[in-house]
């Protein structure tokens, strides 16, 4: 009977181990959410078409939720990136030069590696 017990708690545990999630908790930061902020393209290298657009609406509203206020996003004629011909050869740099041109102190840029939907009802994505 204790083997049976042993046997169930431990599997009890390991199914329920397998619902587990993270919280991750910003620590403080002397950044200023009031200073002007630039969200710089994401650079995709996926085969996703557009999934550096998609990261950079997800990024966008997760600086905003986070408290960052004045977010300015880069001119949409500098990202090159469509569905049927993405280009983002130097992007990246025109859009650095916008922020700085526009007195903007921070920037937020970045890349995709790895884009897909997890799977289920909600179909949300799963960026790396």
């Amino acid at each position: 009977m204790n083997r049976l017990l042993r046997g169930a708690v431990l599997a009890a545990a390991l199914a329920l181990g397998g619902c587990s999630a993270v919280h991750v908790q910003p620590g403080p930061t002397d950044l200023n959410p009031d200073a002007g902020w630039a969200l710089l393209p994401i650079m995709n290298y996926t085969q996703t078409p557009q999934a550096g657009l998609s990261a950079e609406s997800i990024l966008g509203s997760l600086a905003r939720g986070g408290g960052i206020r004045g977010m300015r996003r880069y001119p949409a004629g500098l990202n090159a990136e469509s569905l049927f011909e993405p280009a983002e050869r130097d992007a990246l740099e025109q859009a650095l030069r916008w922020a700085r041109d526009a007195g903007l102190r921070y920037g937020i840029a970045g890349s995709v590696d790895e884009w897909r939907y997890k799977v289920g009802v909600d179909g949300e994505p799963a960026v790396g």
